[in-house]
């Protein structure tokens, strides 16, 4: 049980330092200035589709191994039913 905690820490915790990272990095360069609603909106939006594609490119591997181990799982289980 102690597994599924850590990763789902580290996955977390990668997710919101991307985030805020790319945040900070639109600000630097001036392309938001957060001054304003809609900008402040827009470097949020543009924060979390940068954090949600790498993770998603990052994590596609194991949550494939993931959902692949228990469909296996539930075949063998109804295979020992019949």
């Amino acid at each position: 049980m102690t597994i599924p905690l850590i990763t789902i820490t580290l996955v977390r915790t990668i997710s919101f330092n991307i985030y805020t990272g790319t945040k900070e990095v639109l600000q630097e360069r001036g392309i938001v200035r957060n001054d304003t609603v809609k900008s402040t909106a827009g470097s949020g939006f543009l924060g979390g589709a940068a954090s949600g594609l790498l993770l998603s490119i990052g994590t596609t591997a194991f949550e494939f191994t993931k959902v692949s181990f228990v469909w296996n799982f539930e075949l063998d289980e109804k295979r020992l039913l019949i």
